[in-house]
């Protein structure tokens, strides 16, 4: 059994809850591990659709709680169970969570001490960043073409070379 299906089998059955999978599609590796699919688009910009499709199954057997294996549906999770009325952050700190860039801002806004760190989005603005971050320095690459198929390389540069330290693609 792959770590996927053990949690999915043996984690929720433990605890007392059914797995239901909610997406566009069921994955071929999910479907021997969940009790029920139900399609619908989770990465749409708006979940009305999604809110309304969840609403009648969830009035007949409650779900227990919303919950993603990837980290692109923690907002999603966070406005659908918030919706349903489900234990959940809210969407506005599942945004700061999910977002670098917005965590950052939120732990300056709150004074916590982190690592020197600027934001790049352009040959130009790298300079700059290298400038002000200094070397040996960590730098992720993120390729945001369509939503679904989001990845990033996270690489460490510095003593004259740039060496890959992790590949993580998004599943399509």
């Amino acid at each position: 059994m792959t770590q996927r299906g053990a949690v999915f089998r043996t984690v929720p059955r433990r605890l007392g809850y059914r797995v239901t999978v909610v997406g566009l599609e069921l994955p071929d590796w999910a479907a021997p591990f969940v009790d029920a699919y139900i399609a619908a688009d989770t990465d749409a910009p708006v979940l009305t659709d999604t809110v309304r499709l969840l609403a009648q199954p969830h009035a007949h057997d409650p779900f227990g709680g919303v919950v993603t294996y990837w980290d692109h549906g923690v907002v999603a999770c966070a406005a659908i169970g918030t919706a349903l009325g489900l234990p959940a952050m809210s969407p506005a700190a599942a945004e700061r969570v999910r977002n670098k860039a917005v965590s950052r801002d939120a732990l300056v806004a709150a004074s916590v001490a982190q690592p020197r760190y600027a934001r790049v989005s352009d040959a130009t603005s790298l300079g700059e960043a290298a400038l002000l971050v200094g070397f040996p320095a960590i730098y992720d690459l993120q390729a945001k073409r369509r939503r679904r198929q989001r990845g990033h390389a996270v690489r460490r540069a510095g003593g004259g070379n740039c060496q890959p330290l992790e590949w993580s693609p998004r599943p399509s």
